[in-house]
C-alpha cells in the first residue's frame, strides 16, 4: 500500500503552506528601548529577520528513489512505504513539529534498536551523539560531515533512530528505522523517551486539515 494522489497532493498543500507561512514570520532576536529621566521605558523596538532566511521559503525538494534506497542497501533496511514515498515524492524536509527539519540519511551504519518490544516509555536507554553523516549530497544544515556541501552542518543521533522533527533545545521527534518498534515514532527530551505514533503514516496525518 502507498499513499492514495488525494492523500498525497493533500499532504504537499498542507505542509507546502505550512513552510510557507512560517517563513514569512519574523524570528525577534533583538529588543532595545530607551528610558527617560523617571526610570520609564518608552520608544520599545524588536528587530529580527524572518524565518525563511534559515530555513528557506519553500518546502525543500523530495530525494531521488536512488538516493533513498542506497541508504537503504547501506543499512540492510528496507524504510516504511508510506516514509519512502513522502521523501521521495513530497519532500526531504518534515515540519511535525515546531521547525522545519530536514531528514538526513547518513552513509554511516547506525545500530539496531534495543527498546524491548511494546514499550512506550522509558528513559533515554539509546544514547546521544553526534556523529558524521558521511552524505555528500547532503543539505541539512544541522548534520556534521566534513564533505557536506553545506559550511554549517551538525546533527544529533539517537542510535536506530532518524531525526524526523525538531522541537527546540533537546526536543525531538525520532523513527526507529532498525531493530525493535520499526517503524514506530518516539517523542525524545534528552532524559526520557515514549512512543507518539505507531506508524509513519499515522504520524503524518494527525496535524493535516
Amino acid at each position: 500500500m502507498t499513499f492514495s494522489n488525494i492523500e498525497l497532493n493533500k499532504l504537499k498543500t498542507f505542509y507546502k503552506n505550512k513552510k510557507e507561512k512560517f517563513a514569512k514570520q519574523i524570528n525577534y532576536t533583538k529588543y532595545s528601548y530607551l528610558v527617560d529621566e523617571n526610570g520609564k521605558i518608552f520608544n520599545k523596538k524588536r528587530e529580527g529577520n524572518p524565518y525563511g532566511e534559515y530555513y528557506g521559503y519553500e518546502l525543500r525538494e523530495p530525494y531521488s528513489l536512488n538516493e533513498v534506497e542506497k541508504f537503504e542497501e547501506i543499512q540492510g533496511i528496507k524504510l516504511d512505504i508510506y516514509f519512502k514515498e513522502y521523501l521521495t515524492k513530497i519532500s526531504r524536509e518534515m515540519f511535525t513539529y515546531a521547525y522545519p527539519e530536514v531528514i538526513c540519511l547518513p552513509n554511516r551504519k547506525i545500530k539496531d534498536c534495543t527498546i524491548p518490544e511494546g514499550e512506550k516509555f522509558c528513559e533515554q536507554v539509546l544514547e546521544h551523539h553526534v556523529i558524521d553523516c558521511n552524505n555528500n549530497n547532503c543539505d541539512n544544515d544541522d548534520c556534521d560531515n566534513d564533505d557536506c556541501d553545506n559550511d554549517d552542518c551538525w546533527i544529533i543521533h539517537t542510535d536506530s533512530m532518524l531525526y524526523i522533527a525538531e522541537g527546540g533545545c533537546s526536543f525531538s521527534h525520532q523513527m526507529i528505522v532498525k531493530g525493535n518498534n520499526l517503524g514506530t515514532i518516539w517523542h525524545c527530551d534528552g532524559d526520557y523517551i515514549n512512543k507518539i505514533a505507531d506508524s509513519f503514516k499515522e504520524y503524518i496525518f494527525r496535524n493535516v486539515t
